[in-house]
């Protein structure tokens, strides 16, 4: 009789908000990890919003710092201690999604798309979600445009070959608020 061991690697859960400065300076280091240890560990990626209502909440947590303005020098100025980000200078000073909801339903409607590239054991770089959510995140901080608009989704859906129709119906059906609300 022979027998089999199953390996289980251990899951690191990593929770983000796709318009957090933050996430967006560490993808290289989360990217990095996920190489180097790719034999080892696998990553859950997942959403938590810190910016639902994110003029709202800049409006309220930094009116006594400059407000919106105040909000996007500090993101500036945190963007300027790492060589591998830009920051636009209209980010946040002139071009404020409002909500980080719908960045993070979009991400959720690409990986609806194709569930089998975005699951455990598949390198963290090659999962489209990740992907995605990378290209939405580059769209706002670097190119300074207003990810939060269906429009500029759907050129990032496009940009990966997916059909806008297709992820648009993942949103309607409201599948990818489901996916969302697992996380």
């Amino acid at each position: 009789m022979e027998t089999s061991t199953v390996t289980v690697r251990p899951i690191v859960q990593h929770f983000s908000d796709i318009l957090c400065v933050w996430a967006y300076v560490a993808n290289a280091r989360l990217e990095h990890v996920a190489e180097r240890f790719a034999d080892r560990v696998d990553f859950e990626l997942r959403f938590c919003s810190v910016f639902p209502d994110a003029r709202g909440k800049l409006g309220a947590s930094w009116k006594d710092r400059g407000g919106t303005a105040g909000y996007a020098e500090h993101v500036r100025s945190v963007a300027r201690r790492f060589d591998h980000v830009e920051v636009h200078p209209d980010a946040w000073a002139v071009v404020q999604p409002r909500s980080s909801i719908a960045l993070h339903q979009f991400v959720k409607a690409v990986e609806l798309e194709d569930p089998a590239s975005s699951g455990a054991g598949v390198p963290l770089g090659q999962r489209l979600g990740h992907r995605a959510a990378w290209a939405l995140r580059e769209a706002f901080f670097r190119d300074g445009r207003d990810i939060g608009e269906w429009a500029v989704q759907a050129e990032v859906a496009a940009g990966f070959g997916l059909d806008p129709a297709r992820i648009e119906s993942h949103l309607r059906s409201g599948a990818a608020a489901a996916a969302l609300e697992s996380d």
